[in-house]
């Protein structure tokens, strides 16, 4: 059982904003694919990440950690 927490908190409008999720998790192989899919979505083409990212996808002992939420996550608005 694993607890993965997600806040977000802009301090100029006050908005704070966090995802809980809670489930079982397994060390899974690494689908290189899929982490460049994920990675891109915040780092932007891979062509442009810093070397460390696409060094660590290519290391022969690279693995992710799958978690199946259950309960599904959820978000919660703590803004003040």
């Amino acid at each position: 059982m694993v607890a993965l927490v997600v806040d977000s908190c802009d301090l100029t409008t006050g908005q704070v904003l966090s995802v809980t999720c809670r489930g079982a998790a397994e060390v899974v192989p690494l689908d290189r694919a899929r982490a460049v899919r994920k990675l891109a979505r915040h780092l932007g083409p891979e062509e442009t990440w810093p070397v460390r990212f696409p060094a660590s996808l290519d290391a022969p002992a690279a693995r992710l950690v799958r978690c199946v939420p259950e309960p599904p996550p959820v978000v919660r608005d703590l803004s003040w």
